[in-house]
């Protein structure tokens, strides 16, 4: 038999881990088919051959040998020098198999927390040396987890051996190695050894527990990527675990560029690490969140000695967000009114920055909610101002000076004119993982607490956020739907976060609508038991300044307890709220208007008939393709009415169940019509497109919030063929078709 071979496969298939490292240290002697079935190997040293004797090298070895079931394989492991001097990496891959068994043995959120987040130092004198993130964390993992590490560590490393716990730099001995190389984020306090060390001193157990000054500072603007559909939840949450990752080397002016071990990502993100796979298998010419985040090939000139980084994909980051699609089209239809009617291109570069200017002194939401704004729309998504100056002029080449330096202070404009959303780090370590929390769910409780009204006389954030248009609005806001949201109130875990909070009639001001929704928002965290599982949200949490109440089924104190509910008590804090919701949320925040797109219907919504124009440059069709289908339609003798419906019964076809598999359904209708313009798709899809373009839209609309249709057949129609549509598939459908 091939043993060698089969050591090759091995090593192959645990390429990149701490046992296949080890691993490619030994050399394969032989293989003994009959008998006992041994496969021997020689190791440099008995530290390497601990390290190797491990299940998943056995298994790896038997699936080449076509080893099944539950035959046993026995792996003769011989040392060639039994030295006592441990190899740096043997201590790297002692510790990682320590840690596996930790991680078996210890609740998910202690070790997340406080394990997980340790890597090995140094060993002499049967002493391992293990970093923490700081002092607090080494004092915890010495009082709970040494005495455990040690039994492991000398059960793997075949000697006594003794855990130490310190606060030290990944690196553990020099001043000078960049950090960026250490396990954490910008959080954590880190200083090298012989440098004063400086602790946070807190004064309640809550502070303690939660360190509410380790927050996470992300522009909200990067919350309107949620509200336009440009990012799902689980694509926003990636990013903001992805920027965590390089804000450290960001804060320092350095690029946002560096080897991403999957746990660093994973501490952010709130998912396994299969999920983080399928997400990264996903991207697109090496691009995931929407362009923020890209995959770059492999630097060896960035490599260090420590293989979890060494070994890691590189990435670069975009720590700011890039504008909406939607917001990109306002700014290009601006600009292309602007430079309409100019005669050379020095004239459209001088009006350009006139406008660019002009746009960065007023409050960015009064020409981004305008609708009228969206009338001559982008192909693509560009990456900032400075490249859909370049489409609205058709610039080739850099930018004059003058218009790219209006360019840019018109994007730092808007990316800061929506204020900060702050999040807690520990709401994303501890609170959404130990509660179950969804992307969706994680997320609309941000949103919900970005919105909560600020009064600027007190400076102080009264925790109520209103929503004009009910849950149809926080929906829209936070990517999810409002039946999982009606679902989400009536949830213990989530509705400890936010409350409906009644208003008198006699409180209600003017400018409220019957759809007008208040949110009473609860701001403080709250604090979980560790090692239990919590099943009914109120069970084993406080939201106090230290108590902790485990009785099964009692109510804890929340800060909301404090507050009335009712519709005649007076509250002061909900008037203040009231008077000061039309103003900013935040001290140096745009107002927030609710979007109407819903009032305020596009330019084919207006009409009762279809516009074949339209719909050709809202799907990106080719002048001569459209002449062509006009022509052979004329040859028919029907009208362009006509036209019109078949179009778009094949692309309601290509988006339904039928249509499934199609990977471009304005391709498939376009040859459909091209071979015969005469006939749609047929049936349900025929009927859908002879309604008027209002009646089509109601149902999208309704559909996508999550609303019950109207009893009607063509309802049903819709229902039956849209009813298991992705959401984001139904959103691209109503683009193609409205404005």
């Amino acid at each position: 038999m091939n043993h060698e071979g089969a050591w090759s496969y091995m090593l192959d298939m645990l390429e990149g881990t701490p046992v296949g490292e080890a691993a490619e240290q030994c050399k394969p002697i032989a293989y003994d088919a009959t008998g006992s079935r041994t496969f021997t190997i020689l190791a440099p040293n008995r530290q390497v051959a601990y390290a190797v004797d491990s299940q998943s090298v056995v298994q790896h070895i038997k699936d080449f040998l076509l080893i099944v079931g539950d035959t046993e394989l026995n792996l003769d492991i011989q040392v060639e020098a039994d030295d006592e001097k441990v190899p740096e990496y043997a201590v790297f891959a002692g510790w990682a198999q320590v840690l596996e068994a930790l991680q078996a043995e210890s609740p998910r959120a202690s070790f997340d927390t406080w394990i997980r987040e340790t890597w090995p130092v140094s060993l002499s004198d049967g002493t391992l040396t293990i970093g923490a993130r700081n002092a607090y964390a080494a004092e915890w993992l010495n009082n709970r987890v040494s005495e455990r590490a040690g039994t492991l560590a000398s059960t793997l490393l075949g000697k006594r051996i003794k855990v130490k716990f310190i606060w030290a730099t990944a690196t553990g001995t020099s001043d000078e190695k960049d950090d960026d190389n250490e396990p954490g984020g910008e959080e954590e306090l880190r200083d090298a050894p012989g440098k004063n060390k400086v602790e946070a001193a807190y004064d309640t157990a809550y502070s303690q527990e939660v360190k509410p000054e380790q927050r996470i500072a992300l522009p909200g603007y990067a919350l309107r990527l949620l509200r336009h559909g440009d990012l799902s939840p689980k694509e926003m949450t990636l990013w903001v675990a992805f920027r965590q990752s390089t804000y450290h080397r960001w804060s320092r002016e350095q690029p946002a560029v560096k080897n991403i071990p999957h746990w660093d990502v994973l501490r952010y993100a709130n998912m396994s690490r299969s999920s983080l796979e399928r997400e990264i298998a996903k991207a697109e010419n090496g691009k995931i969140c929407g362009g923020l985040v890209s995959i770059l090939p492999e630097d060896a000139s960035a490599f260090t000695r420590d293989p979890r980084f060494d070994y890691a994909r590189r990435y670069q980051v975009q720590v700011n967000p890039r504008l909406t699609r939607r917001d990109c089209n306002a700014i290009h239809s601006i600009l292309y009114r602007a430079i309409s009617m100019t005669t050379s291109m020095a004239d459209a570069l001088a009006v350009t920055e006139k406008t660019l200017n002009e746009l960065t002194e007023r409050q960015p939401t009064s020409y981004l909610e305008d609708s009228q704004n969206q009338e001559h729309s982008l192909n693509g998504w560009p990456c900032g101002v400075a490249e859909i100056v370049r489409v609205a002029t058709g610039y080739k080449g850099d930018l004059p000076e003058g218009v790219h330096k209006a360019a840019e202070q018109l994007q730092e404009r808007i990316i800061s004119g929506f204020g900060l959303a702050m999040i807690p780090l520990y709401f994303l370590h501890t609170v959404a993982p130990r509660l179950n929390l969804t992307q969706w769910q994680t997320w609309a409780v941000i949103v919900m607490r970005y919105r909560c009204a600020y009064d600027p006389e007190e400076n102080e954030t009264l925790g109520y956020a209103l929503f004009h248009g009910g849950l149809d609005e926080l929906a829209e806001r936070s990517g999810a739907s409002v039946k999982s949201l009606r679902r989400w109130m009536n949830d213990a875990s989530f509705s400890m976060f936010a409350a409906v909070k009644h208003v008198s009639d006699e409180n209600i001001p003017e400018y409220w609508t019957s759809r007008s929704l208040l949110l009473d928002i609860c701001q403080t965290e709250p604090i979980i038991a560790e090692g239990t599982e919590c099943y009914t949200a109120r069970d084993k949490m406080t939201h106090d300044q230290g108590q902790n109440d485990t009785r099964p089924g009692t109510e804890c104190y929340t800060a909301r307890d404090k507050m009335t509910h009712d519709q005649g008590q007076n509250d002061t804090r909900l008037k203040r709220s009231i008077k000061f919701q039309p103003r900013a949320n935040k001290i140096h925040e745009s107002p927030q208007t609710p979007r109407l797109a819903a009032q305020k219907p596009g330019r084919v919504g207006s009409r009762a008939y279809w516009d074949w124009d339209f719909l050709m440059s809202r799907n990106a069709v080719s002048m001569p393709m459209s002449k062509k289908l006009l022509i052979a339609n004329k040859a028919e003798n029907r009208d362009i009415a006509h036209l019109c419906q078949k179009f778009i019964s094949w692309i309601l076809y290509g988006y339904s169940e039928a249509g499934r598999g199609l990977s471009n359904p304005v391709s498939n209708a376009l040859a459909r019509l091209k071979e015969n313009a005469y006939t749609g798709a047929g049936g349900d899809f025929d009927r859908l497109a002879a309604l008027s373009p209002n009646t089509l839209r109601a149902y999208i609309d309704l559909d996508l919030a999550g609303r019950d249709l109207p009893d009607s057949h063509l309802a049903d129609a819709y229902t039956h063929n849209f009813i298991n549509l992705p959401k984001a598939a139904k959103r691209e459908l109503r683009g193609r078709l409205f404005e």
